[in-house]
């Protein structure tokens, strides 16, 4: 089943997705400032850890978005 572009544009699935993200950097970022690793790789892996969080995010929201679209069934793009 494909997504329509009604519910394609809709920004708040996005938005979560890359607040939970960042939320889960900063946690990240908070919790490596108690190690002895250099500011680079800190930088390194919460952004690492920012992507990897956000794109699963956004691949389970565009999952669960494509199987709960119901716009194709009554005919409305």
């Amino acid at each position: 089943m494909r997504i329509c572009p009604r519910c394609r544009r809709r920004p708040w699935p996005y938005l979560v997705a890359l607040f939970i993200g960042g939320f889960g950097a900063y946690l990240t970022w908070l919790t490596l400032g108690s190690t002895d690793l250099t500011a680079a790789a800190r930088t390194a892996w919460t952004s690492s850890i920012f992507l990897l969080i956000s794109g699963l995010l956004s691949i389970y929201t565009l999952s669960c978005m494509r199987w709960y679209c119901r716009h194709h069934d009554h005919g409305e793009h």
